[in-house]
């Protein structure tokens, strides 16, 4: 019987990591683009984030907003939903959603976008060929990182690619402008050119915080070395337990779909130790412990993987 245990564990793990791609929108996510005046040489940044939830046409999604609209013609505020590794946005001119991002897709595949009209182009849908797949690291998490393809029909129906290339990441998105389009800047002068910074609650960072202006700049990381989880998997306890004098702590678990599970505001004991037990009530799969130090204003994410043991 000890034979099979190791395969099952190691089943479950691709498992629920496959459930865990698909699950990312979650309030507090960021992302700072950077900008560049077409007519100078000025930087500056545009801000995105998702600040709350709303229902819309009976859909629950999230409010996106920005700090400045652009050539895209998107404006400050978007509505947008997942579901199944896809990104759906609110088209404003018929009222109805449509797909922004597929992190479902093979190579070879084609996409077709809803156009929400822009400067650049009058057709009502536009389309991106996967052309390769590869894999970056977000804090301690795998992204697929998509090579695309940019295209249009053109007058006889037929779809022409031009040799435009921009990169899509699993979760994160376009890696020049949220909805993804090539500004140019000759509407207002400013060009939106890369994406410098991206901030989960949960998943963790991509780019340097130190050099962009989010929000989440006000909170330092924990030193990631200092504090030892165990065990990983868990089933029933987690054990904190910290190098050095923690003070007042606010312990968070969330689940895979970004749900509030637990809270507790703690002290450590003289050996810096503490243990979340009771815990066998909780589903399998994918769970992030959030580690908030409130005298210092410092947090910590680590993921953990919950699987009950068989008798």
């Amino acid at each position: 019987m000890k034979k099979k245990i190791l395969p099952l564990i190691f089943f479950n793990l691709i498992f629920l990591l496959k459930i865990y791609s698909q699950v990312d929108l979650v309030n507090g996510i960021e992302w700072e683009y950077e900008m560049y005046h077409v007519f100078g040489s000025n930087y500056t940044s545009n801000n995105v984030s998702i600040t709350g939830d709303t229902i819309i046409n009976g859909q629950d999604c999230k409010i996106l907003e920005r700090e400045f609209t652009n050539c895209n013609l998107r404006p400050k505020q978007d509505f947008i939903y997942q579901e199944d590794n896809q990104i759906f946005y609110y088209h404003f001119e018929d009222s109805l959603f449509h797909i922004l991002y597929d992190f479902n897709v093979e190579i070879g595949d084609t996409i077709k976008i809803r156009n929400w009209g822009t400067y650049a182009n009058t057709n009502d849908y536009f389309f991106l060929r996967v052309d390769s797949i590869g894999i970056i690291n977000i804090g301690l998490n795998q992204r697929k990182k998509f090579k695309m393809a940019y295209g249009a029909e053109n007058d006889i129906g037929e779809i022409e690619f031009i040799n435009y290339y921009f990169e899509i990441i699993e979760g994160i998105g376009c890696t020049i402008n949220f909805f993804y389009w090539y500004d140019t800047g000759w509407c207002d002068g400013f060009h939106v050119n890369q994406l410098r910074c991206y901030y989960h609650p949960q998943l963790g960072n991509f780019g340097n915080l130190s050099e962009c202006n989010l929000t989440t700049n006000t909170k330092e990381t924990l030193n990631i070395n200092s504090p030892s989880i165990f065990p990983n998997p868990f089933s029933n306890e987690i054990n904190i337990s910290f190098s050095e004098s923690i003070p007042i702590t606010n312990l968070k678990l969330y689940d895979g779909q970004g749900n509030l599970v637990l809270t507790k505001k703690i002290k450590f004991n003289n050996l810096n130790i503490f243990t979340l037990n009771s815990l066998s009530g909780l589903q399998n799969g994918i769970y992030f412990l959030l580690i908030e130090d409130l005298e210092n204003q410092k947090t910590l994410s680590r993921k953990l993987l919950k699987i009950n043991k068989k008798r």
